[in-house]
């Protein structure tokens, strides 16, 4: 049997000098804009580092990740460390394939 997804949540958390962005359900085209908006929200508090934990995230396609790979490109940019935590397998393939592993340090 299968078990169902988990509600989608995103929380931005300061934690000392660092911003955690924790994902949780389902990362997809239609949730990735909410993913969007919380990490502008994180502008405002300049962290000099940017954590995404994706221990609660459930599934991940191109279109949610699109998200995660803007809002990395713009920490580094703005001179910010970026890790993305808890990465599965699959996502570390993902990560892999679209660039994200040489923008962010992954932590499996």
């Amino acid at each position: 049997m299968l078990s169902e997804p988990s509600p989608f949540a995103v929380t931005v958390a300061p934690v000392a000098s660092s911003t955690v962005i924790t994902v949780a359900g389902e990362l997809d085209i239609a949730t990735g804009p909410l993913v969007g908006a919380m990490i502008d929200a994180l502008t405002a508090l300049a962290p000099t580092e940017v954590i995404f934990d994706m221990s609660r995230l459930d599934f991940v396609d191109a279109g949610g990740l699109r998200f995660v790979h803007i809002a990395a490109l713009d920490a580094r940019i703005a001179g910010r460390q970026v890790r993305i935590r808890h990465v599965s397998a699959r996502l570390q393939f993902m990560l892999r394939v679209t660039g994200l592993d040489q923008i962010a340090t992954i932590e499996l």
